[in-house]
C-alpha cells in the first residue's frame, strides 16, 4: 500500500511529492496528463531557442516560496522588462497612443529558463519511478484505515492518505466520493487562469526597446484581440517576444479557431509598427484544457481568485484526505507562490499526529468541553511544529503569525470533528433558537481557549532564545498582534459557520 497518493501534478502536487521523497517516505504521483506542470507550461521557439511560459510567467520579491524554490533548483530569476513608454489602443482602426512609463508589474520577476525547468527539476526530485502519467481520477473511497482511488481506465490503487493537488470545480465535476463529501462547496472556488487564453509571439530582437517603449500596451475597443501586452524577451532583448492576454471569449476563440494566430501577429504590428511583421506566434487557450477548465469555469469566466475557505485548508476524514493546489491556499491564492503555500501546508498536516478524539462519553457542550481541556497543551505543540518548520526553511517573516493561523486553523478543523462525533440531544439543536444557543455557546469555549492559546504564543516567543534573532517575532509589535487577532477572527468565523451547517444537518437527520 502507499504511503501517499498524490493526484496532480502540477506545482503544488509536484512539490509536495518531492519533500516527501527528499524524506525517505513512500509517495506516488498520479496525473492525467501524459505532462507534467498543470498549468505551468513552457514552450521552446524553435527559431530562436527562447522559452515562453504559456501559463503562469510571474512571481514578486516578497513571495519567499518561489524565490527560495527558484534558488534551490539552480534556476536564474530575472526582471520582468517595465522600463520604457506604455501605450493604448482605443481606436480599432487608428495607433497608438502614449500611456505614461510606470511600471505595470510591481517587480515581477521570471525564470530566464522558463518555469519548465522548474516543472523538471521537481520532477527529477521526485524520481520518475515515483510518477505515473495518464491517470484521470474517477472515483475516492474512504475504507477506514486507508483510501482507494479509482481512475478512469479501470485501475485502483490504495493509500493511507491521499491529496488531491487539483482544481476544486473539477474535482467536484469529475470525481465521485464515498462517503459523499459536500461538493458544492468545492464548486465555488474558481480555477485560476481556467478562461483565459495566452498569446506569444518571437522575433530575433526587440526593435519597440529600441523605440524607448516598455513592450506594455492595453487595448480598449470593442474589437480587441488582445486586451494587454508585455515583454517576455531575453533580458537583453536578444531574442525579442512580446506576450499578451487574449480579449476574446471562450466561444469566440473557439469560432475563429486556426485564424487566431494571424490576428494575434496583426494586433501586435498595429500596437508596434511594421518592424514586428513576420514575427512567430504561439497560443494557449486554458479553457480548451479539460483538465483545467471546468464547465462552471466557462459558465462564470469573471470570478475572481479569492482566499480558499478553512473547508479546502482541512485534513479529512481522520487525517486520510487532503486538498492542494493554489485554489486551496490562505495565501496568494492563484499564484504560484499560492500552490507551493498549499503544499507547505499539506506537509506540515502529514507530520502532524492524528487529532485527537474526545476520550469522555458526555454528551453535547460537555463533551466539546471535555475535549478542550485535554486539547490544550497538543493545540501548543501544534504552534512549535509550524514555527520551527518555518524557521528551519529560513522563512524570518510572519512566521509567528502564519505558525499561530497554521495551529488555530487546524483546532477548528479537530474541533469539528469532534463535534461530529460527540452525540447532542435533539432537544438541544432541533429548533433553530436552540440550535443558535449551541453555537454561541461553542463559540465562547473555543474564544477562551484560543485567548489561552494566544497568549501561550506570546509568552514562548518573549522567552525563546531561537527568535532574538527576530526582533518583530520576539517581542511582537501592537499592530502585528492584531493582525494575528484579525486573522483568528476571520477563521473563527468561517469555523461557527461550519457548526451551525453541522448541526443543521444532524438535526435534519435524526
Amino acid at each position: 500500500m502507499i504511503g501517499t497518493a498524490i493526484v496532480g501534478g502540477g506545482l503544488a502536487g509536484l512539490a509536495l511529492a518531492a519533500e516527501l521523497a527528499d524524506e525517505g517516505q513512500e509517495v506516488l504521483l498520479f496525473e492525467a496528463r501524459e505532462r507534467l506542470g498543470g498549468r505551468v507550461l513552457t514552450v521552446a521557439d524553435p527559431g530562436t531557442g527562447l522559452a515562453l511560459d504559456m501559463g503562469p510567467a510571474w512571481y514578486w520579491p516578497d513571495q519567499p516560496l518561489m524565490a527560495a524554490l527558484v534558488a534551490k533548483l539552480g534556476l536564474s530569476a530575472v526582471p520582468q522588462h517595465d522600463g520604457g513608454s506604455n501605450l493604448i489602443l482605443r481606436d480599432a482602426e487608428g495607433g497608438p497612443e502614449p500611456d505614461g512609463a510606470d511600471p505595470v508589474h510591481g517587480g515581477a520577476l521570471r525564470v530566464a529558463e522558463g518555469l519548465g525547468a522548474a516543472v523538471a527539476g521537481l520532477a527529477a526530485r521526485v524520481g520518475a519511478e515515483r510518477i505515473r502519467p495518464g491517470h484521470v481520477l474517477a472515483s475516492v473511497t474512504d475504507c477506514g484505515g486507508h483510501v482507494r482511488l479509482g481512475f478512469a481506465d479501470g485501475s485502483e490503487a490504495e493509500a493511507q492518505r491521499v491529496v488531491l493537488a487539483l482544481p476544486p470545480r473539477l474535482i467536484a465535476e469529475t470525481v465521485r466520493f464515498e462517503p459523499e463529501m459536500p461538493l458544492e462547496r468545492l464548486a465555488e472556488m474558481p480555477t485560476w487562469m481556467a478562461p483565459v487564453a495566452k498569446a506569444a509571439v518571437t522575433w530575433p530582437g526587440a526593435p519597440w526597446r529600441a523605440e524607448g517603449q516598455s513592450g506594455n500596451a492595453t487595448v480598449t475597443h470593442d474589437r480587441a484581440v488582445l486586451h494587454e501586452t508585455f515583454d517576455l524577451s531575453a533580458p537583453e532583448g536578444v531574442p525579442g517576444a512580446l506576450g499578451g492576454f487574449l480579449a476574446l471569449d471562450p466561444g469566440t476563440r473557439a469560432q475563429f479557431g486556426a485564424g487566431l494566430p494571424m490576428l494575434i501577429s496583426s494586433q501586435m504590428t498595429q500596437i508596434f509598427g511594421k518592424a514586428l511583421e513576420g514575427g512567430m506566434p504561439f497560443f494557449r487557450d486554458w479553457a480548451a484544457e479539460p483538465f483545467t477548465c471546468s464547465a462552471r469555469d466557462l459558465a462564470d469566466p469573471a470570478a475572481r481568485r479569492s482566499a480558499a475557505p478553512a473547508f479546502l485548508r482541512r485534513a479529512h476524514w481522520q487525517g486520510r484526505l487532503y486538498f492542494a493546489g493554489t485554489e486551496t491556499a490562505g495565501r496568494d491564492p492563484g499564484h504560484m507562490e499560492g500552490a507551493l503555500e498549499s503544499a507547505e501546508r499539506v506537509l506540515r498536516q502529514i507530520a502532524l499526529a492524528p487529532p485527537v478524539r474526545p476520550a469522555a462519553e458526555e454528551e453535547g457542550l460537555m463533551g466539546f468541553a471535555g475535549w478542550l481541556e485535554a486539547r490544550e497543551t497538543a493545540a501548543f505543540d501544534v504552534y512549535r511544529h509550524h514555527l520551527n518548520q518555518r524557521l528551519s526553511r529560513q522563512q524570518g517573516t510572519m512566521v509567528t503569525r502564519f505558525a499561530a493561523l497554521d495551529s488555530v486553523e487546524a483546532f477548528f478543523g479537530e474541533a469539528i470533528g469532534v463535534l461530529s462525533a460527540v452525540p447532542f440531544p435533539e432537544e438541544e439543536i432541533g429548533a433553530d433558537g436552540a440550535r443558535a444557543e449551541v453555537v454561541k455557546h461553542v463559540g465562547t469555549m473555543a474564544k477562551s481557549f484560543l485567548n489561552r492559546h494566544l497568549g501561550e504564543i506570546l509568552a514562548f516567543n518573549r522567552s525563546s532564545c531561537a527568535l532574538r534573532n527576530f526582533p518583530a517575532e520576539h517581542e511582537l509589535p501592537v499592530d502585528y498582534v492584531q493582525a494575528i487577532l484579525g486573522d483568528v477572527s476571520r477563521a473563527g468565523g468561517g469555523f461557527l459557520a461550519e457548526v451551525d451547517g453541522l448541526l443543521r444537518a444532524r438535526a435534519a437527520a435524526a
